[in-house]
């Protein structure tokens, strides 16, 4: 073979691999989506991503009190309808987390709400996915 004939064919793989490696970062990469509400008496984070092992949402919901041991009423929805509702107690550094999965991947409006059992104001984070 000429030496053409060789650089021709090895710009020619070098393009295969970039095209394929610019597609990767592109399209194969994990689409996540997260938000954070500092509130009076807690910091709360949502995150939403794709959940590879059932073709879902992964909807982590994760919350940073200002006290250990309290309890918090946590409810986590897709645009209005409930993924989660229950109770959560901080742990010993005053933390709590919530992970649900959708059955679905199918985007839309999640809104989690942590209000203190004890009374007092509630802390809500929102995000679009």
């Amino acid at each position: 073979m000429s030496n053409r004939v060789l650089l021709t064919v090895g710009v020619l793989v070098a393009i295969a691999v970039a095209s394929a490696a610019v597609w990767y970062f592109i399209f194969a990469e994990e689409h996540e989506t997260s938000a954070q509400e500092d509130c009076s008496d807690a910091i709360a984070r949502l995150s939403v991503g794709d959940d590879d092992r059932n073709d879902g949402l992964e909807v982590d919901y994760e919350l940073t009190s200002t006290g250990a041991e309290q309890i918090w009423i946590i409810t986590i929805d897709r645009d209005g309808d409930s993924l989660f509702e229950g109770n959560r107690t901080v742990d010993e550094d005053g933390e709590l987390g919530v992970e649900v999965t959708t059955p679905d991947r199918d985007g839309g409006r999640f809104t989690a709400t942590a209000t203190p059992a004890s009374g007092g104001a509630e802390c809500t984070v929102t995000l679009t996915h």
